[in-house]
């Protein structure tokens, strides 16, 4: 899961992440696959209410993983976004 989702970063950063991941990747890619491992775990139809896994603990009952992974998602989304320089800009009409 991690080689995929290294492969993401890859493609949406343009930049070369390679086998020894760089720190400056490290943190959108662990929030990238963290998310990735607790929708797999809940697709297997595992309990994930009480989780922990490494550092990473979740015990806020069943409703608790979904939006858990929606959240780790977002946050590597945004420390990716943060990277690459993609920045949605709005022009005022004032």
């Amino acid at each position: 899961m991690v080689d995929n989702e290294r492969y993401f970063v890859e493609k949406y950063t343009g930049d070369s992440v390679g086998a020894s991941i760089g720190e400056m990747y490290q943190p959108s890619i662990i929030s990238l696959t963290a998310s990735s491992v607790l929708i797999m775990m809940e697709m297997q139809g595992a309990d994930v209410a009480n989780l922990k896994l490494g550092d990473f603990t979740i015990g806020k009952g069943a409703r608790a993983r979904t939006s858990t992974a929606d959240k780790l998602k977002e946050d590597g989304m945004e420390k990716l976004n943060a990277l690459s320089g993609r920045f949605n800009n709005y022009k005022s009409l004032g």
